[in-house]
């Protein structure tokens, strides 16, 4: 429904006495959760999100490779494009008095002189009365989706970033797993051959020289089985961060020592982990999205109302630019 600038300010003063946003009032869902927990601190951890905290193990390769992979990864791309895409549904998404402006301009040759023209240009501008919330709810929903998105390529990230580490981690053990065993194996080695040259001066029994045997062999069995584990968890994160295999091999094979983290662990609640897991609050935003789409649905329900004002105006141009008003 179009009304004039005198019939929308009518109907201005009668909703402001008896209109409002429709739809229910979104409230965040509160959980009671202990501030404290026995045998513990009461501090808060804070907000985690977009922490790198695997540079904690201030591993340089470790860095590189996740950074690598972050850039190629699908699953977080494809999570960066729906934030950009959420992000443009805020931008174009209503506010509680909005304004399109229509203009359609029309050159044409006259009857005039050479040297004049006429142009004629129609501005008009539309304004949608936001009586019943509409708009207001719409922004809302899309700022909600927006923020949701944003959780979204959190938890993509984190669960790429959780296997990259798991993969380059374990490749690290079995790598120093295996020099250890080969390490272990010479040292048995030597032991056999002592023992061997005591047995030859009938210092000890036979039984110990095949202890000594039995403790060498299992040594060089445990070695294929360390080598093919570190083999397949190199092959597993050159998938993950989309790599051919024979490229990261040099890298991988310089070796480099156990990550461990350094510092102190974050001494919090056990509670902040559920406050920081962002498929948790992914989920709460869409909550609030989902309450503000019923608003926007239920001011669907009542009629719309639009003020329209369309001034016409004609530009003549001419030799001496005068502007006539029609």
């Amino acid at each position: 429904m179009i009304v004039g600038l005198r019939g929308a300010s009518l109907l201005a003063l009668m909703v402001a006495t008896g209109c409002g946003n429709v739809g229910p009032t979104y409230e965040p869902p509160s959980i009671p959760l202990p501030a404290a927990f026995q045998g513990g601190g009461g501090g808060s951890a804070g907000t985690l999100e977009g922490v790198s905290w695997w540079r904690g193990f201030r591993d340089e390769q470790m860095n590189l490779i996740v950074a690598q992979g972050l850039d190629e990864n699908l699953d977080v791309r494809i999570a960066v494009e729906r934030m950009i895409a959420a992000r443009a549904n805020v931008r174009g998404s209503g506010v509680p008095l909005s304004g399109d402006l229509d203009a359609e301009a029309l050159i044409s040759d006259t009857n005039l002189a050479p040297q004049q023209e006429t142009a004629t240009v129609e501005l008009g501008v539309t304004w949608l009365l936001d009586f019943f919330g509409r708009l207001a709810n719409q922004r809302g929903e899309a700022v909600a989706d927006f923020e949701a998105a944003g959780f979204d390529f959190e938890t993509a990230r984190l669960a790429y970033i959780s296997d990259v580490l798991l993969a380059y981690i374990d490749a690290r053990f079995f790598q120093e797993s295996t020099a250890l065993q080969r390490q272990n194996l010479a040292a048995r080695r030597q032991t056999l051959d002592l023992t061997e040259r005591l047995l030859a001066a009938e210092a000890i029994t036979r039984l110990d020289v095949i202890q000594a045997e039995g403790l060498v062999n299992d040594t060089l069995a445990d070695i294929p089985g360390l080598e093919a584990s570190y083999q397949q968890n190199v092959n597993r994160l050159a998938t993950l961060i989309g790599r051919p295999a024979g490229k990261l091999q040099p890298l991988m094979n310089r070796g480099a020592a156990q990550p461990v983290p350094r510092g102190g662990p974050i001494r919090s609640v056990p509670a902040d982990v559920l406050r920081n897991r962002p498929d948790v609050r992914a989920a709460e935003r869409r909550l609030a999205a989902a309450t503000a789409a019923i608003g926007v649905a239920q001011a669907d329900l009542y009629p719309s109302v639009r003020s329209a004002s369309r001034p016409g105006m004609t530009c003549r141009i001419c030799g001496r630019g005068t502007l006539a008003r029609r």
